[in-house]
């Protein structure tokens, strides 16, 4: 299978864990996709009383900040989204940047609480 279907796939996994996880919460949390208009989308982005989560989902052990540019511009344009995040295959928490943490995908979960 190529590469770029491996993506998907892990991408849809992680979304369909994210439903799982939301409908045991209280309040029901949003699961949404965000694209600005000129072009920037965000995978999923988890919509909290209070607070927006964005999530990228990429299929890597070793991601970096260039992978997270979509996040910062969603972090630049909403400011209830105090943190974004880069769900991959790497096998313990990278911080990217001061606003951008990857975590791997056992992990979604902890994005939750």
């Amino acid at each position: 299978m190529p590469q770029a279907q491996w993506g998907t796939l892990f991408e849809q996994m992680v979304g369909l864990d994210l439903i799982r996880l939301l409908r045991l919460k209280a309040g029901r949390p949003a699961l949404r996709f965000w694209r600005d208009p000129d072009g920037p989308e965000v995978d999923w982005v988890v919509e909290m009383p209070n607070r927006l989560i964005p999530i990228e989902v990429k299929w890597s052990s070793a991601p970096t900040l260039r992978d997270a540019k979509h996040l910062e511009v969603f972090l630049d344009e909403y400011s209830s989204a105090k943190k974004g995040f880069v769900v991959c295959q790497t096998p313990r928490p990278i911080r990217l940047s001061s606003k951008i943490e990857a975590i791997p995908w056992q992990d979604i979960e902890s994005l939750l609480n």
